[in-house]
């Protein structure tokens, strides 16, 4: 075991070595996405065989933090030479394709991850958003509570919940268009989730 143990600690540190000055040369290359595309797949070349190495001759309680260490670091080195490549930032949530409801505010800096719109049906339709912010749910309320009453949205129902959530549907004047805006969380994250039926010229 000490053997094996002698042999596989340099040859992980020379795997590591190896892959990391993989990413950085690509990172300061400049011949385009080719290039980019064959820097990565040196990389993931390399991680998978330290993965392999590690998985074949270390317990496998070690092999598995070592593994999961070396997905980390790969997937963070990789992120990085894609971003100094093409500008794009992939840690970030892409949003979900759709618009903002123009009679339903957007909560600021939020992240839209859903978006359904219904047939007209008679001049109405039906749409569903739903956004997620890092901010405490108790204020996403307090936000949405302040800025509906200025748009002449009233109170129907009102359900709270115990994380500082809250369930408000509204209507607007006397017509027939309504809206439900659901504040929840859950794991840390803090999730809008509207409805809006209505005048599709409202919407």
């Amino acid at each position: 075991m000490k053997t094996i143990a002698g042999f596989m600690i340099p040859s992980i540190f020379i795997i590591v070595i190896l892959w990391q000055f993989s990413v950085e040369a690509c990172n300061h290359n400049k011949g385009g996405f080719m290039n980019l595309k064959t820097g990565l797949g040196v990389v993931a070349a390399l991680a998978l065989s330290g993965v392999m190495i590690t998985g074949c001759c270390l317990p496998s309680s070690l092999s598995s933090k070592i593994g999961d260490e070396v997905g980390k670091s790969v997937e963070k080195n990789v992120n990085k030479a894609v971003k100094d490549s093409t500008g794009i930032d992939t840690t970030k949530t892409k949003e979900a394709t759709g618009e903002d409801l123009k009679s339903v505010p957007r909560y600021p800096d939020s992240t839209r991850t859903l978006y359904i719109k219904g047939e007209p049906v008679g001049g109405n339709i039906s749409i569903s958003i739903t956004y997620e912010t890092k901010d405490a749910a108790s204020k996403v309320v307090a936000w949405y509570k302040d800025k509906m009453a200025g748009l002449g949205w009233t109170v129907t129902l009102s359900i709270a919940a115990q994380d500082g959530g809250e369930l408000i549907s509204y209507k607007k004047g006397e017509t027939e268009t309504t809206a439900t805006v659901n504040v929840t969380t859950a794991n840390g994250t803090t999730n809008i989730g509207i409805m809006y039926n209505g005048a599709e010229s409202g919407a």
